[in-house]
């Protein structure tokens, strides 16, 4: 009796869930090298999103309506290795290199090998140079293994920005004038060159839109499929779609547009049909080019459309516009002052060596630590006996 009641418990809260959360086989898991290691990771880690604040569109345009859904695509997300993994793996060396001279042979040891190369210092000091080089191996191993250089990012259709706008109440005269110029084709390609144009303009090509997506789409076969984006909108013009994007976005507005192509990392569940950007080609041939990713220069000088993937395969599916939300913004705290002292202190502190001498009373770096930190304490306790005389009695009764 006990376990039936544990087991029928357990249903009942998994199919509660899933009332408002969809089912958890939508969900991503979380895998190692050795296969899978947790299937419900992130269905918790998005509950949040269920209760989360933000700003719902306005869909009773009764003048002017406005469609319900809109198209999306999905594309695979991927990483760029640093071209500079060995400078940096030097660069970190050598700071290893400081800091263990000054732990293990003090800090005048290193004032007289400073401005040796490396492997100068090898000969004089092994130990520490093999204890630099493993520590910075550490350090730069995030930048060998490359980074994902679409992280959560989506890109949308003029026209999709244009709704969002009128849905967000943000659609004024400034923008409009603004939407105008990046569509059509007599400024769309010049507004960058006329600084009336470019002016005007500005209004919207800078405009990243922070968004997230929870609902329900049904499949082809039926299928009620919960999904879940949080991204960061960029708007697509013509004049900025330069390069491998130029590609994506004749995709997106040509005869069956498409007006939202997220990145996979964007679909935190319901994800469908991804495809690579790149076909044939390793991540390590791609790289970062004024702001704008494209293939190496090697690559480029073979043909682009063995590499570029052919956006008309891209698989599409619609969601609803009553779905998809604006994230509060949360103003950032200003304040007219702030204090630094205990900042300077502890940059200061910090670089203190325990046991080096220090200054014409020879103190350890030890002692002037606890003698600063001491002499903090002594103020604290100060301002706590001053307070306590005010509100208690010589007995430590409640002065009323």
């Amino acid at each position: 009796m006990l376990s039936d009641y544990m087991i029928n418990s357990i249903i009942s809260v998994m199919e509660v869930e899933k009332v408002f959360s969809g089912d958890p086989a939508y969900y991503k898991f979380s895998y190692d090298k050795g296969g899978l290691l947790d299937i419900s990771v992130d269905k918790i880690k998005r509950l949040g999103a269920l209760t989360s604040t933000g700003t719902n569109n306005r869909l009773d345009f009764f003048n002017d309506p406005i469609r319900q859904d809109y198209t999306v695509a999905e594309l695979q997300d991927y990483e760029v290795a640093s071209k500079q993994y060995a400078v940096y793996e030097e660069l970190f060396t050598r700071g290893s290199i400081k800091e263990a001279i000054q732990q293990l042979e003090g800090i005048e040891a290193w004032d007289n090998v400073k401005d040796l190369t490396i492997k100068q210092i090898e000969e004089l000091y092994p130990k520490a140079v093999s204890i630099a080089r493993a520590s910075a191996k550490i350090d730069v191993e995030g930048y060998k293994e490359g980074i994902n250089v679409a992280d959560a990012a989506v890109y949308i259709s003029p026209n999709m920005f244009r709704d969002l706008m009128r849905m967000q109440g943000k659609w004024s005269p400034a923008i409009k004038r603004a939407f105008e110029i990046l569509t059509d084709p007599e400024t769309a390609d010049k507004w960058e060159s006329d600084p009336k144009l470019y002016k005007e303009a500005n209004k919207v090509i800078l405009n990243a839109l922070k968004y997230m997506a929870m609902g329900t789409r049904f499949s082809v076969n039926g299928l009620a499929i919960p999904y879940f984006n949080k991204m960061a909108l960029f708007p697509l013009f013509k004049s900025i779609a330069t390069g491998d994007l130029k590609a994506l976005y004749d995709r997106m507005t040509g005869d069956n547009p498409i007006d939202m192509v997220m990145f996979n990392s964007a679909v935190k569940a319901g994800s469908e049909s991804p495809i690579s950007p790149y076909v044939g080609t390793h991540e390590s041939e791609i790289e970062l080019k004024d702001g704008q990713t494209v293939l190496s220069a090697e690559q480029m000088k073979q043909a682009e459309d063995e590499h570029l993937t052919n956006f008309d395969n891209l698989h599409t599916y619609t969601q609803q516009f009553k779905y998809l939300r604006q994230q509060l913004a949360t103003d950032p705290h200003v304040h007219d002052e702030q204090m630094t002292g205990t900042q300077f202190m502890k940059v200061a502190l910090s670089n203190l060596i325990d046991t080096d001498i220090y200054g014409k009373d020879k103190l350890t770096g030890a002692e002037i630590k606890e003698r600063v930190m001491g002499s903090l304490n002594k103020l604290s306790d100060i301002g706590r006996e001053e307070l306590a005389a005010e509100l208690l009695n010589p007995d430590n009764t409640v002065n009323v």
